[in-house]
């Protein structure tokens, strides 16, 4: 039977443990924080900024706020912590999403899982929460510096996509301020974060609204804060993408973590 447990740290709100098993479904999003799923039975393939990768026990995923995640397919359900962390805005996503637990980078990812799992002191949490944060910090940084699929003129859209996640955007507005043709612009867009710059606002704007539901907004509220039209446009995404009404969502009150097990 699936269940998902999430421990959260009231000394420490910038990182939180969540912890899923039995897990039958497919996930598809993006989330606003970064995260390491240590995998502990099940094997998944997945896609990420256009092309597919194999994650399971003895490989960590590293996922990074605002980047599209889909699971394509899973041998069973599955079963993983989640250790998220929640880090500056500069700290990128990596090139790669897999990391070997052989790899020496791994080890700091993994002291800060075992830290939280364990309920170590704040000192040694907070010491392995530095050296995780180090890790990620250095593998965006190299995957900056290496990576063909982030070129400055899809990280521009992007960036203006989330700035206006408010606003009613025009894919020809998006177009222009990056200088490009608006077809050019959906092929390098979805080279670069595996779907078209809509899906991808679209994911982005739910993530905000889980934000403003969890702070207690009325979903009445919600939706034209994140740029819909109105409720019923923001219950179709709600209930295609994650399976529940903003309603029941809100009186679910989900902290965030908990959608990483969707």
């Amino acid at each position: 039977m699936r269940s998902f447990v999430v421990r959260t740290f009231a000394d420490q709100p910038e990182t939180a443990l969540g912890q899923v098993r039995e897990e039958p479904g497919l996930y598809r999003g993006m989330k606003d924080c970064h995260a390491v799923v240590v995998p502990r039975k099940g094997w998944v393939t997945f896609r990420y900024r256009g092309r597919d990768y194999l994650g399971g026990p003895g490989v960590l995923r590293l996922h990074s706020p605002g980047e599209m995640v889909t699971e394509l397919t899973h041998s069973g359900p599955t079963s993983f912590d989640v250790v998220i962390l929640w880090l500056p805005e500069e700290v990128g996503g990596p090139s790669c999403p897999v990391l070997s637990v052989s790899d020496p980078r791994s080890e700091s990812l993994l002291g800060l899982h075992a830290a939280l799992a364990h309920g170590a002191c704040l000192e040694s949490r907070r010491w392995a929460f530095a050296q995780a944060a180090a890790t990620l910090a250095e593998l965006g940084a190299s995957s900056r510096a290496t990576s063909g699929h982030e070129r400055a003129t899809v990280r521009r859209a992007r960036r203006y996509l989330l700035d206006r996640l408010s606003e009613r955007v025009r894919l020809d507005e998006v177009a222009e301020h990056v200088g490009m043709d608006r077809f050019a612009l959906i092929r390098a867009f979805r080279e670069a974060f595996g779907v078209p710059p809509y899906t991808f606002l679209t994911h982005a704007r739910l993530v905000r609204a889980r934000r403003l539901l969890h702070a207690g907004e009325r979903p009445s509220d919600v939706a034209p804060a994140v740029g819909l039209y109105d409720q019923s446009q923001l219950n179709r995404h709600f209930r295609r993408l994650l399976g529940v009404t903003p309603g029941e969502y809100a009186r679910g009150r989900r902290v965030p973590a908990d959608e990483w097990s969707r």
